[in-house]
C-alpha cells in the first residue's frame, strides 16, 4: 500500500472488489470526505447506504487523530475516536483503491497516529471568489494529514460592532496597491516612511472581507475535516486594520498607514475586545492566535516613552491573556519579542537594536525579551526564529511553555533529528503568506511544503538523512493533490502518450539528459517521459525556432524542457511581474483556425538547466554538508537551503528529471479545446533580451 504520509504499521495482502457504497456511521463528514476524494481522483459518485461496503465506526480505544483501518472480505472499515481520525482514515482509505475495470482495495489492515499534535498551516483569510479554492486547500490539508489552520482574520470579516473597519480595510488595501504597486519591495508601503514596517498583508481576504455567515461555513467546514481553526487577529504590531481608520489609538499618531496600536491607550483595548468577542462568536476557538511578530515601532508616543519595552510588551500581552483566558480561550503568539539567545552568526536575538530602511533611516527598537518573565506558563509560543539558533526554543521550553516551529521547512529543518525531540515542542505550522489559492501557493513553493512538512510531523520515522526517500514520496503524492485542488486528475493519470517531436540529430543540440525511468514516479507525466527514450536531447528554440507539423487530438500536451540559465526568485507577496519569467510561449494551431498558447514560465513549468535537485542542505551550524548532497554550504542561514522554494514550485508543477549534469521539466499543459484537431505548434523565444533562452527537450501528446 502507498500512503502518503506513511502510516506507522501497514500489512496488505490481495487485493478485493468493492462498490464504493459507504456506511457514514458516526463519522458524516469523513463518509462525504471520502466521496469528494474519489470523485475527484476517478470521477465516481459513491453511493450511501445502510450496509454499505465501507463502513466508518467510531472506537473509543483509539486516541485523538489516530486511526485504525480493516479491510476483510465482508467489509472495510475505518475506525477512529473523532473527526480527525476519521479524516485521516477517509484520506489513507482512498489512496488505497485502484481502478481496473472494477475499484478494487487491498485485503489487509493499516494503523496510524500522528508523531506531532500541532500540524498546521497558517492562511490568510480568502476573498469570496476564493471560497470555493480554499475549502479545496482543506481537503487536501485533511488529505496529508494536516489538523490545525491558522487563520489571518484582521479586517477581513465583518464587524457589526465596527463596520469602519471593515471599509477602512477596503481602503486601506486599494491604496496600497495603486499607490504603491512596483515589484520592487524598496517601493512599497512597508519601506515608504522613515521606519521599516512591519508586512503588509493586503491579500488577506483579496482586499475586502467576507460575512460572518461565510466565515463560520468556513470554520464548520474545517472542523468536519478534523481541522482545529485557530483565527489570528493580530494585535499591537500588524494592526493596520485597526490603526490606519483609527489614528487616535496609534503609537505614531501623524503617520499616514500606522501598523501599531499604543499599549498604554485604554481605547486600543476597547477597540480590540470588541472585535475579539465576534471573531469568539464566528470562530468558537479553543486558542487564538494575538500575532506579535515584526515589532517595529513601541515606547514612541508621550504614554509611552518612559516605559521600557519590556514592561509595554508585557502589560499589554498580559490584557490580552485575561481576556481571552475569562474566556476559556488560550492565547498563542508569535514569539521573537521574548527571545534571547545567540544566533549562528554570533550575535543576539533580543538584544536593542535598530530599524533601517533602504534610504538609511533608522530608529531604535527597544529590548523586550524579558517581558518573558511576567507571562502566564501556558501560552503558546510559535517560534519562527528557529533557523537562527538550533537553541531558540530553549527560552520557552525551560519555562514549561509550550512551543510550535512556525514558518516551518521540514526539508530544511535540519536538526529535526534532535529538535523534535523536545516534549514541549507540539509540532509545527507552514505558513504561506500569500493569496490562498493554486497558482499561488505552487509558485512559491508551498503547496510541495505542506505536503513534505505534514511527512515530517506525521512520520515517527522520519529523519533529516531520508530527505531524497521523502521528496520522491510527495513527488507521487502530487498528483493526487493536484485532483484534490482542481477536482478532475490530469489527463497524463489516465491516458497514453505519444511523442510529438523532439530535436533530430541534424538540429544545433545545446544540452542532453539522461531519463531513467526508474528513478521517476510511476504516474502521470512522468511515465509519459518514456515516450523520450532513455536519452533526450534538447535543442534552443531562439535560432531557429521550430515549427512542428501534426494532426492530432490531445487532452493535454507535455513540454519538456529547462531554461539555460538559472533567473532570481520573488515570492508572489513581493509581487512581482510574472511576465518576466515567461521565457518562450508555444502557440497552438487547431485546424478551425483558433489558436492556444502555452508559456514557458521560469519557475513554474521549467527551471534551469544546472538546477540540481539536491544541494546546499547544510546540517548544522557548522555549515556541515551531506556528502551525497553535493554542493557547497549555503552564505545564510545554515538551516535554509538556496534556491527551495524554486525547488518547490517545480515539483509540484512538473516532473523533474536529473542526471547529476543537466535538468529537464516535464509540465503537463491542459489542452482547452481538446475535441479540436491540432495541426501546428510553434515555438516562440521570448527572451532574447534578457541573455537568456529555452532549450526543449520535446512535446508529446496525451490522448
Amino acid at each position: 500500500m502507498n500512503i502518503f504520509p506513511k502510516p506507522f504499521y501497514v500489512k496488505s495482502g490481495a487485493l478485493r472488489k468493492t462498490d464504493l457504497s459507504v456506511t457514514a456511521g458516526a463519522f458524516d463528514d469523513a463518509a462525504a470526505f471520502f466521496a469528494v476524494l474519489i470523485e475527484d481522483r476517478f470521477s465516481e459518485k459513491v453511493v450511501f447506504s445502510e450496509n454499505g461496503d465501507i463502513k466508518f465506526e467510531r472506537d473509543a480505544s483509539l486516541e485523538g487523530g489516530e486511526c485504525k483501518i480493516l479491510s476483510e472480505n465482508d467489509a472495510i472499515t475505518v475506525f477512529a475516536a473523532d473527526c480527525e481520525g476519521a479524516a485521516r482514515g477517509a484520506s489513507a482509505l482512498f489512496q488505497t483503491i485502484e481502478k481496473k475495470g472494477g475499484f478494487y482495495a487491498p485485503l489487509g489492515e493499516v494503523r496510524d497516529k500522528p508523531l506531532k499534535p500541532f500540524r498546521g498551516v497558517h492562511m490568510y483569510m480568502p476573498s469570496r471568489e476564493n471560497i470555493g479554492m480554499f475549502k479545496r486547500i482543506l481537503n487536501l490539508m485533511a488529505a496529508a494529514g494536516m489538523n490545525r489552520l491558522i487563520l489571518e482574520v484582521g479586517g477581513a470579516m465583518e464587524y457589526e460592532s465596527h463596520p469602519e473597519i471593515n471599509s477602512g480595510w477596503e481602503k486601506f488595501c486599494r491604496i496600497a496597491r495603486n499607490e504603491f504597486p512596483g515589484t520592487d519591495r524598496s517601493y512599497s508601503l512597508q519601506w515608504a516612511d522613515s521606519y521599516w514596517k512591519n508586512s503588509v498583508h493586503t491579500e488577506v481576504g483579496g482586499g475586502s472581507y467576507l460575512k460572518k455567515s461565510e466565515v463560520r461555513d468556513l470554520v464548520q467546514y474545517a472542523k468536519g475535516l478534523g481541522i482545529h481553526v485557530i483565527p489570528e487577529l493580530q494585535a499591537l504590531s500588524h494592526s493596520y486594520y485597526m490603526t490606519v481608520p483609527h489614528k487616535e489609538i496609534a503609537e505614531l499618531c501623524d503617520d499616514p498607514f500606522p501598523d501599531t496600536y499604543c499599549p498604554l491607550n485604554e481605547e486600543s483595548y476597547k477597540l480590540y475586545f470588541d472585535l475579539a468577542e465576534e471573531v469568539l462568536e464566528v470562530f468558537e476557538p479553543e486558542t487564538v492566535s494575538v500575532g506579535h511578530d515584526e515589532i517595529r515601532v513601541l515606547g514612541k508616543c508621550e504614554k509611552c516613552r518612559s516605559k521600557t519595552g519590556a514592561e509595554l510588551l508585557s502589560y499589554e500581552l498580559l490584557r490580552l491573556y485575561g481576556f481571552y483566558s475569562a474566556r476559556g480561550v488560550r492565547t498563542a503568539m508569535w514569539g521573537e519579542s521574548l527571545q534571547s539567545f545567540k544566533t549562528y552568526l554570533g550575535g543576539n536575538v533580543g538584544k536593542k537594536s535598530q530599524s533601517v530602511n533602504p534610504y538609511g533611516a533608522y530608529h531604535e527598537i527597544p529590548q523586550t525579551h524579558e517581558a518573558l518573565e511576567e507571562l502566564p506558563r501556558d501560552m503558546l509560543m510559535i517560534d519562527w526564529y528557529h533557523s537562527m539558533g538550533k537553541e531558540s526554543e530553549k527560552d520557552f521550553l525551560s519555562r514549561g511553555m509550550k512551543v510550535i516551529y512556525g514558518n516551518f521547512h521540514g526539508q530544511l529543518f535540519g536538526e529535526w533529528d534532535e529538535r523534535s525531540k523536545h516534549e514541549g515542542v507540539l509540532g509545527a505550522e507552514v505558513s504561506t503568506w500569500c493569496t490562498p489559492d493554486e497558482e499561488s501557493l505552487s509558485f512559491d513553493g508551498i503547496l510541495y511544503e505542506i505536503l513534505y512538512s505534514a511527512a515530517v510531523l506525521r512520520e515517527a520515522d522520519y529523519c533529516n538523512a531520508k530527505m531524497h526517500d521523502t521528496r520522491k514520496r510527495v513527488a507521487e503524492f502530487i498528483p493526487l493533490a493536484k485532483a484534490i485542488l482542481r477536482g478532475v486528475p490530469l489527463p497524463s493519470e489516465n491516458g497514453s502518450a505519444e511523442l510529438l517531436w523532439a530535436p533530430q540529430s541534424s538540429d544545433r543540440l545545446s544540452a542532453y539528459i539522461n531519463i531513467s525511468q526508474t528513478a521517476l514516479p510511476d504516474t502521470g507525466a512522468a511515465r509519459a517521459l518514456g515516450v523520450f527514450g532513455d536519452t533526450a536531447y534538447g535543442v534552443s528554440v531562439d535560432i531557429p525556432q521550430p515549427v512542428i507539423s501534426c494532426g492530432t487530438y490531445a487532452k493535454s500536451l507535455i513540454f519538456l524542457a529547462a531554461a539555460k540559465e538559472t533567473m532570481p526568485y520573488r515570492p508572489t507577496y513581493m509581487f512581482p511581474d510574472k511576465k518576466s519569467w515567461e521565457l518562450a510561449t508555444a502557440a497552438i494551431f487547431y485546424e478551425d483556425g483558433d489558436v492556444a498558447l502555452a508559456n514557458q514560465t521560469y519557475g513554474r513549468t521549467l527551471g534551469a538547466l544546472s538546477y540540481d535537485f539536491g544541494i546546499k542542505r547544510a546540517r548544522s551550524a557548522g555549515g556541515e554538508i551531506d556528502a551525497d548532497m553535493g554542493g557547497e554550504a549555503c552564505a545564510v542561514s545554515p538551516y535554509f537551503e538556496e534556491n527551495m522554494p524554486w525547488l518547490g514550485s517545480l515539483i509540484y508543477e512538473t516532473t523533474a528529471v536529473c542526471d547529476g549534469k543537466t535538468a529537464a521539466f516535464a509540465y503537463e499543459w491542459i489542452n482547452p479545446y481538446p475535441d479540436k484537431k491540432i495541426v501546428k505548434i510553434k515555438l516562440i523565444n521570448a527572451c532574447q533580451k534578457m541573455g537568456q533562452s529555452v532549450v526543449m527537450f520535446g512535446i508529446a501528446a496525451v490522448r
